[in-house]
């Protein structure tokens, strides 16, 4: 059984390695999530939903003029505690992120890495977002194989029924 980081690498090639894009994601993942706050969110590999945290001032609903007044200074200080906080999440959120596309992009052998780089919206789409890395090391681990090598997967065939 694999336990360190180390020993979790994402390959590409043949279908060996493709067996082992699950129990690798599976541990980095879970190291994400412990190492890093808001973790879960890159484990379900759904991001955070920023927009949802964000505060919404409300007014108040008081009938007298000095209900109001206190109510509305209620508010303001809920308010401004609820900012504070999620200006603190979406930081710590947006840093974290940036954490976990690095850790996965190590943990990515250097002919997957050289694949990745190459593909057309690597820049715009794929860098930094590691979420969207995890897709395209899946879709290189598990069908780079099927994909790539038809012509010789034919002829290990071919050869093992001359020998049989």
């Amino acid at each position: 059984m694999k336990t360190k980081m180390s020993e979790n690498i994402y390959h590409i090639g043949s279908d060996t390695q493709a067996s082992e894009f699950l129990v690798n994601t599976k541990f980095i993942l879970n190291h994400m999530q412990s190492q890093f706050m808001y973790g879960q969110a890159l484990k379900n590999r759904t991001g955070l939903d920023i927009k949802a945290l964000e505060s919404r001032k409300t007014q108040s609903k008081a009938e007298g003029e000095e209900a109001r007044t206190d109510e509305d200074k209620s508010i303001d200080a809920i308010f401004k505690t609820e900012v504070t906080s999620f200006i603190k999440h979406k930081v710590t959120y947006k840093s974290n992120k940036g954490n976990a596309y690095a850790t996965q992009w190590k943990q990515c052998q250097l002919s997957l890495q050289n694949k990745i780089q190459n593909w057309h919206d690597f820049d715009n789409k794929i860098k930094n977002d590691s979420i969207e890395l995890l897709m395209n090391i899946a879709e290189l681990s598990l069908s780079y194989d099927e994909n790539c090598y038809k012509l010789a997967y034919q002829l290990r065939l071919q050869e093992k029924k001359a020998k049989i």
